[in-house]
This record gives C-alpha cells, sequence and structure tokens, in this order.
C-alpha cells in the first residue's frame, strides 16, 4: 500500500471516530427517542390490527396475545442510522452526493429496522421460544451488516458516477 492510500485511510478513519462522538454524547445525554418509540408502536399495532392480528398499544409496548414486545431507544436504529451517517460525511464524495445517500441510506435502514420488528413480532407469536436468540444475535449482526452494505452500495454507485464523469471530460 502506497502512503497516498494511507494517508487517506488514516484520515477516513479519523473522520469516522470524531464522527461517531454524538454516538456517545446521546448515550451519555440519556437523550430519549419517546416520539419515534411512540411512532413506531402505535403505526406497527394500527398495521397489525388491519391484517387481521389483535394488538394492543400499552406505551411503548405492543401487546400480543399473552406476550408483550416493548419497544425501546435501541428498536429505533438510531444507532444504525447514525453510524450510517457518519460514514457518509467520511467518506471522500462530494457534499450534494452525500445528502441524497444519506437520505436514501437512512430511509432503507429504518425500512430494514420496521421490517425487522415486524419479523420479530410474527416469530413471537408463532416461534416465541426463538425470539430472544434472533433478536440478541441474529438481529444485532444483520443491522451492523445492512448498514456496511448499503454503505458499500452507495459509495460505490458514487465512485463509479465519479469515475464515469472524469473519464467524459
Amino acid at each position: 500500500m502506497n502512503n497516498e492510500k494511507l494517508k487517506k485511510t488514516l484520515i477516513f478513519l479519523i473522520k469516522l471516530t470524531l464522527l461517531s462522538l454524538p454516538l456517545y454524547a446521546i448515550i451519555f445525554f440519556r437523550v430519549n427517542f419517546d416520539f419515534l418509540q411512540g411512532f413506531i408502536v402505535f403505526h406497527f399495532v394500527s398495521f397489525l390490527n388491519f391484517i387481521g392480528i389483535s394488538s394492543m398499544q400499552n406505551g411503548f409496548s405492543i401487546m400480543l396475545n399473552d406476550s408483550t414486545i416493548v419497544i425501546n431507544k435501541d428498536c429505533t436504529g438510531w444507532k444504525s442510522i447514525l453510524f450510517f451517517i457518519a460514514l457518509i460525511i467520511a467518506t471522500n464524495m462530494h457534499w450534494k452526493k452525500k445528502i441524497a445517500n444519506i437520505f436514501l441510506g437512512v430511509f432503507s435502514i429504518f425500512s430494514v429496522n420496521m421490517l425487522r420488528i415486524f419479523i420479530m413480532l410474527l416469530i413471537d407469536l408463532t416461534h416465541p421460544g426463538v425470539f430472544t436468540f434472533l433478536h440478541d444475535l441474529l438481529w444485532q449482526f444483520s443491522m451492523i451488516a445492512t448498514v456496511i452494505i448499503i454503505w458499500l452500495m452507495l459509495w460505490g454507485f458514487s465512485k463509479n458516477l465519479l469515475e464515469q464523469a472524469q473519464n467524459i471530460k
């Protein structure tokens, strides 16, 4: 690896580390996500009832038959979204492209997270014994993988567009 690539990698890692500091500030200052938690619970209960699955809302909890699923702050996907934004900002690309990628990526990550919650609700209804394993192990890894895959796809797409634009000149 030449010195220029090493320098760019080091700069990227420094930016990423600095841009990750808000994550720790949110944790330290115990910032709440009540609005987002309530939004998620309300819409899931409405959707579940719409498709014929009886459910009720109790605060930030979804009550299904004999079980209760709590949508806590971490269930909102805020850490994945914040880290994704840090990845995009730390990446070397034009600001207009960064902003577009942030919107597209945040929407994608939020959507995957909503799918994750829906699948976990169905698993709790049908196979409650595997809920904890899937929630704590599989989905934790899957959200990390989702962030990295979306970032790589958007970064690669942006990089290819930049290279194509430079070849036209």
